[in-house]
């Protein structure tokens, strides 16, 4: 979503459309079209894939005679991540235990995902389990990967335990290229 609060040099309406980079298959579409000046309005892009789209073209006309402004803004799209399953059990005797974590879709960036025990019962640090907090990351095309806690099998007769894993701040990293320009 981009929203545009300040339309410099308009004294009347303007026309707002996106010229070119709307991203394939998506729709971009401003909440107000033909805003005042002082006004707002928002570009919303629904449908994109998973990508980055740096070059975004709008354009603003209005008046006679016809006064035309272009802005350039970029897009980054990352897919959701989540877990495959909300709760999941086993024995203490299965170890590792592998938390699998998706993506909503393959990307061709690479996609990070922070991962934080936030909770639970079991006691970390390896007296039930170890797990530090990290990253997880999904490599183009990849689409799920596994956090793995290491299980800690004692011989107590104890209460089930739980513990709580929290996904957090998905992020493309674009690829980069070094070369001379034509």
């Amino acid at each position: 979503t981009v929203t545009i609060t300040r339309l410099q040099g308009f004294s009347s309406a303007v026309t707002l459309t996106v010229v070119s980079g709307c991203p394939t298959g998506a729709t971009c579409s401003f909440s107000s079209p033909n805003p005042t000046t002082g006004t707002t309005s928002t570009l919303t892009i629904s449908a994109a894939p998973v990508g980055v789209y740096p070059n975004i073209l709008i354009q603003g006309v209005a008046g006679t005679p016809t006064l035309t402004r272009l802005a350039t803004v970029g897009l980054t799209v990352v897919p959701t991540v989540a877990f495959n399953l909300a709760t999941s059990s086993g024995a203490e005797s299965v170890t590792p235990a592998n938390l699998a974590v998706s993506l909503s879709g393959a990307s061709g960036q690479t996609v990070s995902v922070n991962y934080t025990v936030t909770g639970g019962t079991a006691t970390g640090g390896g007296t039930h389990y170890t797990l530090a907090n990290g990253t997880l990351t999904f490599n183009p095309g990849v689409t799920t990967q596994n956090i793995a806690i290491t299980v800690v099998d004692d011989t107590v007769d104890e209460l089930d335990e739980t513990i709580q894993v929290t996904l957090s701040a998905p992020t493309l990293t674009q690829r980069s290229s070094t070369g001379t320009p034509p």
